[in-house]
């Protein structure tokens, strides 16, 4: 099972946010590592990153997959990249559809300057 989803540009397109996770299965709980690069010239401090978990079909809901939200303050120089890590855990009672299915992942981030 996997979860993974396209390219998600923060509204002002300063930041672009990447990742994806496979082996779900239900009761499973895995790390996700999301990738955020630094469009700007100007560094950034990234303050949050959310995940918007999408259906991955009709018989296999986004209800079915949980995914934890980074909060801090992680800076990411002019041009650069930086990874963080958030936990995707898929519910135990997940029906037998979601296995194998792909979740579509939309990524939203926060970030000041610096």
């Amino acid at each position: 099972m996997s979860a993974g989803g396209p390219r998600h540009r923060a509204r002002q397109s300063l930041l672009t946010l990447t990742g994806h996770v496979a082996g779900l299965y239900p009761g499973a709980r895995k790390r996700l590592t999301i990738v955020v690069r630094n469009r700007t010239q100007n560094a950034l401090r990234i303050r949050s990153v959310t995940t918007r978990v999408r259906d991955a079909g009709p018989a296999c809901r986004r209800r079915n997959l949980r995914v934890s939200s980074f909060r801090g303050r992680l800076r990411v120089s002019p041009r650069r990249a930086r990874r963080i890590a958030v936990t995707v855990s898929m519910r135990r009672d997940a029906p037998s559809a979601c296995q194998g299915a792909l979740f579509p992942l939309v990524f939203r981030g926060r970030a000041t300057r610096r």
